[in-house]
């Protein structure tokens, strides 16, 4: 008969066997948990730069530092949603604003009548009582990508009853990748 073994510590093959099974566990999570070219990706950016919607001569302006830059792993769609705050001063019989969000640059959509379905149109009609008003505005757009870094702004102007108090305020925006 054996004696008992009370109070004996455990064999070292033991340990050994817990700790390779935590090791195990460890990298099992951490192979599946890793995002995979399939896995949708995201970036924000915010700007509190108050930059002139209207100048004139010129349609579209961008506001400074409202850029979002995303990249996807392979081609895809990614979509752009963005709060924008203006400021328009409301002195003429109508006031109107476009914003949207753009690949680039130069993009401007410059007539009411012909902008795309992603762009925002706010209207100040003489209704309205004069002076500053703060206008909150939401846009989404989006873009059919290959591989690669992409960016993108916010863009916008006054269509009509623009001046020099008409400004970009804040701008929030979130670029979200999703793969084909």
């Amino acid at each position: 008969m054996q004696p008992a073994t009370q109070g004996k510590s455990p064999s070292g093959w033991s340990v050994l066997a817990v700790l390779l099974s935590i090791a195990a566990l460890y990298l099992a999570y951490a192979a599946y948990s890793r995002p995979t070219s399939d896995t949708p990706r995201a970036a924000h950016d915010t700007s509190d730069s108050t930059v002139p919607i209207y100048v004139a001569g010129q349609l579209c302006q961008t506001h400074t530092g409202a850029q979002v830059t995303l990249v996807a792993a392979r081609s895809g769609v990614i979509v752009v949603s963005a709060t924008v705050n203006l400021r328009i001063n409301h002195i003429a019989p109508r006031d109107v604003a476009h914003v949207f969000v753009s690949a680039n640059k130069t993009e401007c959509d410059n007539s009411p009548n012909t902008v795309q379905s992603s762009t925002a149109i706010h209207v100040i009609d003489n209704t309205y009582p004069g002076g500053l008003h703060i206008v909150p505005i939401q846009v989404q757009r989006h873009f059919s990508v290959t591989s690669g870094s992409h960016s993108y702004f916010i863009r916008g102007g006054m269509l009509q009853g623009g001046d020099d108090l008409d400004v970009f305020i804040s701008s929030s925006l979130v670029a979200v990748f999703y793969p084909d």
